[in-house]
């Protein structure tokens, strides 16, 4: 089976910590023992696809590495993050590694990786639109390679993030929506506000996803999505990614959350769509937190097939779970890239 994820902070959480996430697990853990992402463990887990995400962080506490305290610096520390995987293309031998990686720009390149049994392939999404220091200047992104742009992480200058209740997309946020869609530019939703959500999902003409959001109506989070959401991005093709972050997954929290309550989201989208073929995987794991904020049957990707018995034992189909575990998303860059 192929594992398409559709959210890994793998250049923040790395870059962090000052690690390779060529190393195996068992070595970054005696470094952050609360990791859960390395491409090793995701190629023996049967990760062929994931998008990995630019994200610079607000918070000092971050690191120097990663933290970003002006536009210029934003910018700068971005394409830092864009330099690092263009590394990790030219780093990652089979010979050494047992696996290569390429950056996906197209679909072309997309088809080359999905053939190629030992490739895995990274589409670069940025996450927070603050490495873009204006909208006429978001050609210079496309160039390098990155292809998703979701405009919020908290607020930015283009978009309130999902926690703010009152505001939403400023000018410059229209302007970047209109230039992405002129560039063909994909949106993540995932943490804007509400009202940033509702006025994209009119105006924006492009093809809309949310890497890594929940149901609304199962875990009460303005990072989750409403039903109406959910089925409008159904309805332009496009996915949303089920995340792994506990406090995404249940509330009130008392104690750490299974694969089962995973699945409630799963199962109620799938109500509420009539089908499974805009569900996937957008795990967000090493997203600033650590396994211990994941379902507790799960620590790294090697335990995704735990996933894949939990679809099938709720009844859904092999195709089903063929979809939701990776091919969904690639059907969806298909048409998109």
């Amino acid at each position: 089976m192929i594992i398409s994820d559709g959210h890994i902070d793998l250049a923040f959480a790395f870059m962090m910590r000052g690690l390779s996430p060529l190393d195996n697990l068992a070595r970054i853990r005696q470094e952050d023992a609360l990791a859960s992402v390395a491409l090793p463990s995701m190629r023996k887990g049967g990760v062929k696809l994931f998008f990995g995400t630019l994200y610079i962080s607000p918070d000092e506490d971050d690191g120097e590495k990663v933290y970003y305290k002006d536009v210029e610096d934003a910018s700068k520390k971005g394409m830092m993050q864009v330099e690092f995987y263009e590394a990790l293309s030219l780093r990652a031998k089979k010979e050494e590694h047992g696996f290569t990686v390429s950056i996906i720009t197209d679909k072309e390149g997309l088809t080359e990786s999905l053939k190629d049994p030992d490739d895995i392939g990274i589409v670069m999404l940025m996450e927070g639109a603050e490495p873009v220091e204006s909208p006429d200047k978001l050609d210079i992104w496309k160039e390098k390679g990155v292809r998703i742009i979701g405009p919020a992480w908290r607020d930015t200058r283009y978009s309130a993030g999902a926690f703010n209740r009152t505001e939403g997309l400023t000018d410059m946020g229209r302007d970047l929506l209109k230039a992405m869609e002129e560039q063909s530019m994909i949106l993540d939703i995932s943490h804007m506000s509400q009202k940033a959500v509702d006025e994209a999902l009119t105006t924006f003409g492009g093809k809309v996803i949310a890497t890594h959001a929940n149901a609304r109506a199962v875990c009460d989070s303005p990072r989750n999505l409403t039903d109406e959401v959910i089925k409008e991005i159904a309805r332009r093709k496009g996915i949303v990614g089920i995340v792994f972050y506990d406090g995404f997954i249940k509330k009130p929290l008392t104690g750490r959350v299974h694969i089962s309550d995973l699945m409630k989201h799963i199962e109620h989208m799938t109500k509420v769509l009539g089908g499974t073929e805009h569900i996937a995987i957008g795990s967000d794991m090493d997203g600033g937190f650590g396994k211990n904020r994941l379902p507790f049957e799960i620590e790294s990707h090697m335990d995704f097939f735990k996933l894949e018995k939990a679809i099938l034992e709720a009844g859904l189909t092999e195709a089903d779970s063929t979809g939701i575990m990776g091919g969904n998303w690639i059907r969806f860059l298909e048409g998109a890239l």
